[in-house]
Order: C-alpha cells, then structure tokens, then sequence
C-alpha cells in the first residue's frame, strides 16, 4: 500500500509540473463507450511485462483512486489518496 501511494504522489507531482504530459495522457471525449471512466489512456502492451511496467501500473492506479484529486495541489492530494487506500485496506 505504501508503494501504490509514493508512486501515485510522484505521478501527481509530474502531472502538475508538466501540461503537456497531463495533456497527452488524458483522454478528452464526451462519448458513452466503456472507456469513458478511464481518466489516462493507458500505453498499449502485448504482454503481461508489458502490464508489469511502471509507468503502465501507475496510470491504471491511478484511474482507479485518484481521478477525482487530479487537480488538487499535492498535500489535498495526499491527504484525499491516504484517506482511499485506508477504506480499500
């Protein structure tokens, strides 16, 4: 649990320190499709590994917990993270 939310933290801090990154990863359409809950488009893989990556596991974390604080500053991001990941156990 630890490691999820210092990954989490430090996708957020890059997140706000760099639009473009923010920009790119975010998927902007207002269609009814099975994907709309999804915040960040996830890298396309063809392998388990592929899954296992870092960067694949943070943005897939973070559509699941932390969509809703995306545009908190860091300590209201923590602070709402800490409280999710407490009620999941």
């Amino acid at each position: 649990m630890l490691f999820k939310f210092r990954m989490l933290i430090f996708f957020h801090k890059h997140l706000l320190n760099d639009i473009e990154l923010k920009q790119s990863l975010i998927i902007n359409h207002n269609k009814n499709t099975r994907l709309n809950n999804q915040a960040f488009k996830l890298p396309k893989v063809k392998t388990e590994k592929g899954k296992r990556s870092i960067f694949y596991h943070t943005a897939e974390l973070y559509n699941l917990l932390a969509w809703d604080f995306i545009d908190q500053p860091t300590k209201t991001f923590r602070e709402g993270l800490a409280a999710r990941l407490w009620e999941q156990g």
